[in-house]
């Protein structure tokens, strides 16, 4: 957008509106159905995408439920990615309470977590809240590895999916500035504008009172 004294979206869409209407030089913008295609395929895949990670975390966080509460009320997994390589390794609370936090902290800081401090204390605190291993802890924790790694491929996919839509052009090469941009361009110019259009219709336009400018500058001792 133009930066433009007394600039609003409302002046702007009437200005696009006008320029829409008199206007008869704009060039069209014609999507190639290749590109339509390209970008439905990939939208639609990254839908199905993030359906997966909605269920994986859920999943996770129902598993954790199984071995430690505490554990899996300490984060947001859904959108923390520490807690998430953390689980990789250590999910349950004795894994946690014998590493410590010095311990997790390092090792955190050896695969580029950030925060890492603050991961590994929130960890062992949630198992120092517990020290009974629940029924099924075991083979919940190895599930509980499992969805981690998968989780933290699915965020690579996602990665890639996304870079892969930025990089498809939204629209063709057009010679010239966009129409948009054409029509924006013009705002700098409302009076011009107008006195071309009522002159070519033989009518002379009446002066437009200029806004007022308001001095709000600190006084000068």
């Amino acid at each position: 957008m133009i930066d433009l004294p007394y600039r609003s979206v409302a002046k702007d869409a009437a200005v696009i509106a006008d320029q829409a209407r008199m206007r008869r030089d704009f060039a069209p913008i014609e999507t190639p159905p290749e590109l339509i295609s390209t970008l439905q395929l990939l939208t639609g895949y990254r839908r199905d995408l993030i359906a997966d990670r909605v269920r994986l975390v859920n999943r996770l966080r129902d598993l954790l439920v199984g071995i430690c509460p505490a554990l899996e009320r300490a984060f947001d997994y859904s959108a923390a990615k520490g807690p998430v390589i953390m689980l990789t390794e250590y999910q349950t609370p004795a894994a946690l309470r014998r590493i410590g936090v010095n311990r997790l902290t390092t090792w955190l800081e050896r695969r580029k977590v950030r925060g890492a401090g603050d991961v590994a204390a929130k960890a062992v605190e949630a198992a120092q809240s517990q020290h009974t291993a629940l029924p099924g802890e075991g083979r919940a924790a190895k599930l509980v590895r499992d969805l981690a790694h998968q989780l933290l491929a699915l965020d690579e996919r996602i990665k890639d999916n996304d870079r892969e839509v930025r990089e498809t052009p939204s629209r063709p090469h057009l010679e010239g500035p966009p129409p948009l941009h054409q029509a924006l361009r013009l705002r700098a110019q409302p009076l011009d504008l107008r006195r071309d259009h009522l002159q070519s219709q033989g009518r002379r336009p009446r002066p437009r009172k200029r806004p007022r400018w308001s001095s709000h500058a600190a006084p000068t001792s």
